[in-house]
């Protein structure tokens, strides 16, 4: 018992000291002063992409290039790649060119991120930023010979799980950040970790690459204070305060001032976050530098005055010079001979939450801003994966198809521009949004003609093909092609419009499809408050087969009447009008859906598990209007309940044939001149999760000032405590923490009842999912980036529409509102959400249904009309890159994340491929495959190339047996390919083999990284989540596990997980062969130990001194604590966005 007692007092007494020194900044002999300098170059915002590069980038690149090359010891961080590219292939003299290259080569010029652009991370896919990222780093080191080593996400609104996995894969060591939110933001100032290594979404827990050492930037600035001025700044005069060291007079004559707020606004908080010397001080801001001869003989004279000066004012000595943040990261690692301790931080940073003017706003309002860009954006990137797909297809079909790669490769970088923060977001005014718009519409354009071109190739005449019967049935035909851009086979519906019901559709054999038949669309028109749909086309549907990455071909034939059908045309589906005022339901074999009156849709319910979900399905509205919401372009502030809208049916329509039933309802919500069309469509395909699905389409049109939701509750089915909700980013699904009122107030995260209601809200990227306590899962997958709001754990709404003129300024700009865009291309007074509903029972179904169904949505077949006329002899057999079925018994899942296609002598196809499962995969005979590098790995063969797990294979005698990707291509293994075998120094093709993000095999970490313990808000320490051998303890009792070695770890507070960090001992510190006792010494509750002798009235004594001690320790800790909270509160102030 005294064992015990005195055991957990040494461990309370350590922790409380450990606590008090967390307010008392790091005291070295000698600071050593980091100047970075930088611009942030938006890819748009106020002003058009176009705009920014003509008006700011140009000059800031040609000045600061001058000015870094003229000597002395200036140094210059650039991130964005896209704007530099651009400059150097269309504007640089050869003279900059050459002084750039000069800087490079010297250090002076580093890059830091390199993406094509910052992009956003609330709302992106996965594979797209690995793209953008990519785009970047190619240009970066094949012009530059350079690769980046640093992450910079200073400017999206929160960061995600996602960032650090993909940093990792791609070799970056670090990451600077800066809008984390508020408390993130004070946690991490007060608690001396502003440096943590993160990590993020670990995909099955199979991705365990190099560890990202994250900085945060200190108060989230990623410039000087405002009172230090570099130049005439890019932004309004009233943006920042009068200046008191605003020019290189002011510096000199103001300098204790001038030193006392640069210690007290940079130095000595980033001496209290972190556990070094080394102090990051960037100068820079959005679009600075434009005249950087000004710009960097200000900072001289402000360097002079510090050194000059700085021990005068503040008693320290400092070391301050011109550096970058590849040589911060490297001062970092390196302080006390690499001997330090970082903390370990899991979990994303969204939604960004910012405490201003003593409000809690949530951004989250931008999740569902302007979401048809969103959708363009989403379809344009699909768009481009199917078609460097396609290119990569057309040359193993034709090897002497010369096909642009630089246009494609421009079209890449193009649509990459639309990740930036600022675009996918719609975090920008009219303008800027139309601009995007029309900069998507040329693109799509382009993809069409080479799309086109490359027809010529899979459309080739053979000589050989005996093809008379087809060409027979043929005659007169147009085709019609369909790419399957995932790596597995599909039976899915395709479908195609056309103006006529008088359709004839052919296989490539030659042969009427007969499970096809066509069914009515509404083209909705809203005039006058009213709804037209006059305007109608015909929508062909057809089931079929499409093999992996395969281009396949059908025939169709429109004609004008019926007569010239002669019983071949695919048949129409009639249209019913069933009784408005009545609830209905329709059903295939395996679901039934109904809806009731006023209500979208009310319940869902599976045949084959006996699942039924009740889900009554409404429209909400919030006020748009100023005075009554802080809702704005980017945040999600209502300040008034929302009112339940009627849904007043004005018309509705049903289709029923054998492989849709399609049920059109049109209202009109009450109170509102608002008016909604919603489609509901149950498949009768052979596809099992299409079968248990339901796709819902929802159009609505308003001019009104309004934030539309959709609101179900699901409380009959997930009304337990222990629901929880999923959010799909497209990588993985990661749970949402849900926070009751309660325990937002409790946590500090909510003042009022109306500030709380945006605080659960989340993007739903791919989907989201809610999971009973009895592995009931309901969820649904969407079609575009979306905001969904819990309103409980079982009642949630999706954010369809908003329109407010409340300017919430988070842009530090009055120019964009909700408002004001009315264009062909992007109209915000109409909006569509397209989601597909599902409920199945256990893990496994969940895994696949989900899997299969987002890939309808966000992997769609890409299904061409063409005009190109059936000849004879044209080829008409499916194209595939692989050869045969692709798949071993359709299992696996192989996916080409990138295709980068070049002619020459360097490296032209570039796949990264990922498998969950064994599989068979054959590539194109035609190709023989060399191994290079150290593997020692050597296919020479002129058949097909087998992957297989269990036959016989090229591979068998080097290693085996072969698992899975993993076993057999690891760490980086690249082949070449060669088109002829005699002709090994002309590479046609590149194979980079790598199971990319969900299966990677991570090279090695060579840096030995030490965790230390880090206490969140509620002082506990949490267990170690990378080894399940490693325990972390409670300050508690402690149980010992069954088998007496080892104690147990109490399980996490749910609750608690806002401030996630874990405590990691150094793996150095456990011997497995060590007993419970001697690791242990004072035992554990479950465990006999014999207690010391000890006088009680000693025993009494000692513990009132104890505990005596505790408490003035305690005080006097809380009194500091308290003072330093204070000092916050007065310094938030100051922090810009």
């Amino acid at each position: 018992m005294a064992r015990k007692f005195w055991t957990h007092l040494a461990r309370l007494v350590i922790l409380l000291w450990s606590w008090c020194h967390l307010v008392v900044a790091y005291d070295p002999d000698t600071i050593d002063v980091h100047i970075v300098c930088h611009s942030h170059t938006d890819a748009g915002w106020y002003r058009t992409y176009d705009s920014y590069f003509t008006g700011y980038v140009i000059p800031i690149l040609n000045s600061t290039i001058d000015k870094v090359h003229s000597g002395k010891n200036y140094k210059y961080n650039w991130a964005d790649t896209s704007f530099l590219a651009k400059w150097y292939r269309e504007i640089a003299s050869e003279e900059h060119k050459k002084k750039l290259h000069e800087l490079v080569k010297q250090g002076k010029w580093q890059f830091m991120g390199s993406g094509w652009v910052m992009s956003d991370e609330s709302l992106t896919v996965y594979k797209n930023v690995m793209l953008q990222l990519q785009t970047g780093i190619k240009f970066v080191e094949e012009t530059f010979g350079v690769r980046p080593k640093i992450g910079y996400q200073i400017d999206p609104f929160g960061n995600s799980a996602v960032t650090p996995s993909i940093l990792s894969v791609l070799g970056y060591e670090g990451i600077v950040l800066s809008r984390i939110g508020t408390t993130f933001d004070w946690d991490l100032e007060a608690s001396e970790n502003s440096e943590f290594i993160w990590e993020g979404s670990n995909f099955d827990n199979k991705s365990d690459g190099k560890p990202i050492l994250a900085h945060h930037l200190v108060r989230s600035k990623y410039q000087a204070p405002a009172e230090f001025k570099l130049q005439e700044s890019s932004f309004p005069s009233w943006i920042h305060p009068k200046a008191a060291c605003k020019d290189k007079e002011e510096l000199n004559e103001n300098y204790k001032e001038c030193i006392k707020l640069y210690w007290d606004e940079v130095i000595h908080p980033s001496l209290t976050g972190h556990r070094h010397n080394q102090v990051l001080s960037i100068f820079g801001e959005d679009f600075a530098f434009k005249n950087a001869h000004y710009s960097f003989d200000y900072i001289d004279e402000f360097i002079k005055v510090v050194k000059e000066h700085f021990q005068e004012v503040t008693g320290k000595k400092i070391n301050i010079f011109y550096s970058t943040f590849n040589e911060y990261f490297d001062a970092v690692k390196n302080f006390n001979n690499g001997d330090i301790k970082f903390p370990v931080y899991k979990g994303d940073f969204l939604p960004y939450v910012q405490l201003e003017d003593g409000n809690f706003d949530h951004w989250v309002g931008y999740y569902s801003s302007t979401p048809s860009l969103k959708q363009m954006i989403r379809h344009l990137f699909q768009r481009l994966r199917s078609l460097k797909l396609e290119n990569l297809l057309s040359f193993l079909k034709d090897d002497s198809v010369k096909t642009s790669h630089e246009e494609i490769q421009k079209i890449q970088e193009d649509t990459c521009i639309f990740l930036h923060h600022d675009s996918i977001t719609s975090t920008s005014p009219s303008p800027t949004l139309v601009d995007y718009a029309h900069r998507i519409e040329n693109i799509e354009k382009k993809i069409d003609k080479i799309e086109n071109d490359l027809l010529n190739t899979f459309t080739k005449k053979s000589i050989s093909k005996d093809s008379s019967k087809a060409s027979s049935a043929l005659k007169g035909t147009k085709l019609l092609t369909i790419f399957n851009p995932l790596g597995y086979t599909r039976k899915e519906l395709a479908n195609f419009t056309t103006s006529t019901e008088y359709v004839q559709l052919y296989d490539s054999e030659g042969k009427v499809v007969e499970k096809a038949e066509i069914y009515l669309e509404y083209l909705t028109q809203y005039t006058n408050s009213s709804i037209n749909t006059t305007e109608r086309q015909f929508v062909v549907i057809f089931e079929a087969e499409f093999q992996p990455f395969s281009m396949t071909k059908y025939f169709y034939k429109e004609l004008d009447d019926s007569a010239q059908c002669q019983n071949k045309c695919v048949k129409v589906i009639s249209t019913q009008s069933p009784n408005g005022g009545t609830d209905m339901k329709i059903e295939n074999s395996h679901i039934e859906i109904g809806i009731k009156r006023g209500q979208l849709i009310s319940s869902y319910k599976d045949k084959w598990s006996g699942i039924t979900v009740d889900l009554p399905t409404t429209i909400h509205t919030y006020s748009g209007t100023k005075g009554e919401t802080q809702s704005g372009l980017y945040i999600f502030n209502p300040t008034r309940n929302s009112t339940q809208r009627e849904l007043r049916l004005q018309m509705r329509n049903l289709q029923q044939g054998k492989l849709v039933t399609i049920i059109h309802s049109f209202y009109k919500l009450t109170g509102t001149n608002t008016l909604i069309a919603q489609s509901i469509t149950l498949n009768n395909c052979s596809n099992f999760a299409l079968q248990r699905s339901v796709r819902v389409a929802t159009k609505m049109y308003s001019e009104e000032l309004y934030e539309f939701t959709m609101r179900s509750d699901l409380s009959k089915t997930f009304g337990s405590d222990k629901t929880q909700i999923y959010s799909h980013n497209g990588a993985d699904n990661q749970l949402k923490q849900f926070y009751t009122y309660e325990e937002a107030k409790k946590f500090n995260l909510t003042q009022n009842e109306m500030e709380y209601v945006g605080l659960n809200g989340f993007a739903s990227i791919y989907g989201t999912t809610f999971r009973s306590e009895n592995d009931i899962f309901f969820g649904f997958v969407n079609s575009n980036s979306i905001l969904v709001n819990p309103l409980t754990k079982s009642h949630y709404e999706i954010m369809l529409m908003r329109n407010t003129n409340y300017y919430d300024d988070k842009g530090k700009y009055s120019c964009c509102s909700l408002l004001g865009i009315v264009d062909p291309l992007i109209d915000k007074n109409m909006e569509t959400f397209d989601q597909i509903l599902f409920a199945v029972q256990g893990i496994e179904s969940f895994d696949n249904v989900q899997k299969q169904l987002s890939a309808v949505l966000n992997e769609k077949l890409q299904v061409r009309k063409t005009e190109v006329k059936y000849e004879d002899n044209m080829d008409t057999t499916p194209d595939s890159i692989f050869v045969g079925s692709g798949l071993s018994a359709g299992f696996g899942d192989i996916d080409i994340i990138d295709v980068s296609f070049d002619t020459g002598l360097k490296p032209s196809a570039n796949w990264k491929l990922r498998s969950s499962m064994p599989f068979n995969v054959s590539l194109h005979p035609s190709f023989r495959i060399d191994s290079y590098g150290n593997k020692g790995i050597e296919i020479n063969t002129n058949k097909p190339f087998l992957i297989d797990p269990s036959a016989d294979s090229p591979l068998k005698e080097k290693r085996s047996p072969y698992t899975d990707l993993r076993d057999l291509f690891t760490d980086d293994m690249s082949f070449p390919i060669f088109n002829d075998k005699n002709k090994k120094d002309y590479t046609y093709g590149y194979v980079d083999v790598t199971t990319s993000l969900r299966n990677l095999k991570s090279v090695p970490i060579k840096e030995k990284v030490e965790y230390v313990a880090l206490k969140d808000l509620k002082g506990k320490f949490y267990g170690d989540h990378k080894n399940s051998e490693d325990p972390a303890v409670l300050v508690s009792e402690v149980p010992c596990s069954k088998d007496g070695k080892y104690p147990s770890v109490s399980p996490e507070d749910p609750k608690a997980p806002l401030h996630p960090f874990k405590e990691h001992r150094d793996p150095t510190d456990w011997d497995e062969d060590k007993t419970k006792e001697e690791y242990y010494p004072g035992g554990c509750n479950t465990c006999d130990n014999k207690d010391i002798s000890i006088s009680p009235f000693i025993w009494s004594f000692v513990k009132v001194l104890a505990v005596a001690f505790l408490l003035c320790n305690l005080a006097l800790c809380g009194i500091l604590f308290y003072i330093k909270r204070l000092r916050k509160n007065q310094i938030h102030k100051y922090v810009m966005y």
